[in-house]
């Protein structure tokens, strides 16, 4: 929750997570109260319910492939290839 926070707190315009089910997300409705926000979930196997964390991924991916260990890349090129 700490974390999520520190994200709210960096992006104060979020209003709603879009996530998979996942149970690092069991305590929800918590986590909704606390930031004040709504958290909805995706159907399984509907990655088009989530498109742009699906675009985001393809792009990364173009750079770090799926699988990779992330350790072996530097923060530097970890960092610009945020910010393509």
């Amino acid at each position: 929750m700490q974390k999520v926070l520190r994200i709210k707190k960096r992006y104060p315009e979020l209003r709603t997570i879009t996530t998979d089910n996942d149970i690092m997300l069991v305590n929800h409705k918590e986590l909704e109260k606390l930031l004040g926000i709504k958290i909805y979930f995706c159907h399984p196997y509907h990655s088009w319910e989530k498109g742009t964390i699906e675009n985001t991924n393809g792009e990364i991916r173009k750079y770090i492939p799926k699988g990779s260990n992330i350790s072996k890349y530097s923060p530097r090129f970890v960092s610009s290839t945020e910010k393509r």
